[in-house]
């Protein structure tokens, strides 16, 4: 069997300290490719500087947040959000400012540009959002930044209305618009479930592991459950199957090798 190279990106670092730590136990045993960071997250600062120090190890990027926590300028709920964004002009000012501030903040904080941007609930790729988002690339970011892409998709039958609805929303138009202009990006996109803790997380890594082409990128959302998270147990049964021996043999398996910053 033929080896593929899989990236997995570990989702909302700094959102609370479960989600941190259980986060920096997986970089630490190497299972990781990359790490999104949460900069209004209540344990971002506190965490941000032990994640820093294996920099060399995982990608370090920016999860721009406009719908949950104390936002840095303001903002709104994620319904409001995407109905405003589809239906009506927001305020492209507003959502620029809250942006930028978000950028300064992880710079501020790490001493570094991001490695690569995303948003937290896929906000980065709603309509009018997107373009405040390629502005802000074109403003500060670097060439070799990426953005991530969510088109094309893996999916899985439960999922498949999910899936499509990601990509009408945003998705392959984010995905056109990366191409256009040469952004850097991954092939393929994976990862979406209903983070119903009852699903068997394992059976479904497997399922995106085995469809997988070289070059995507599977985002994850592990972490130590604090109680007031709504996907807390899910993030647990994710922590736990990422730590596990299970993980290796599935990528064994199937022939993957998880990506490294260097590959």
């Amino acid at each position: 069997m033929s080896l593929k190279t899989v990236y997995l990106c570990a989702d909302d670092f700094g959102y609370h300290s479960g989600v941190s730590q259980g986060i920096l136990a997986l970089v630490a045993k190497e299972r990781l490719s990359a790490v999104s960071c949460m900069v209004n997250g209540k344990d971002f600062p506190s965490a941000a500087k032990t994640l820093l120090s294996f920099c060399e190890q995982v990608q370090i990027g920016l999860h721009l947040n406009l719908t949950e926590g104390s936002l840095l300028s303001s903002g709104y709920s994620l319904p409001t959000l995407l109905l405003k964004s589809h239906l009506c002009p927001l305020d492209s000012k507003q959502i620029a400012k809250e942006l930028e501030a978000q950028w300064d903040a992880f710079v501020a904080v790490m001493g570094r540009l991001p490695d690569f941007i995303d948003g937290h609930q896929h906000v980065h790729q709603f309509p009018q959002i997107r373009n405040q988002v390629l502005a802000l690339y074109a403003k500060v970011a670097k060439q070799s930044i990426w953005v991530r892409a969510t088109y094309p998709l893996l999916y899985r039958s439960p999922y498949r209305f999910k899936t499509s609805l990601l990509a009408l929303t945003g998705g392959k138009a984010l995905y056109r618009q990366l191409q256009n202009q040469k952004i850097p990006h991954y092939a393929c996109f994976g990862g979406i479930y209903d983070f119903n803790p009852n699903r068997c997380y394992r059976t479904l890594f497997r399922s995106w592991l085995a469809k997988a082409p070289t070059n995507t990128l599977l985002m994850c959302h592990p972490g130590n459950n604090d109680g007031f998270d709504t996907i807390g147990c899910a993030r647990q049964s994710e922590l736990a199957y990422f730590m596990s021996e299970a993980f290796v043999e599935d990528c064994t398996k199937y022939g993957v090798t998880i990506g490294r910053p260097s590959t």
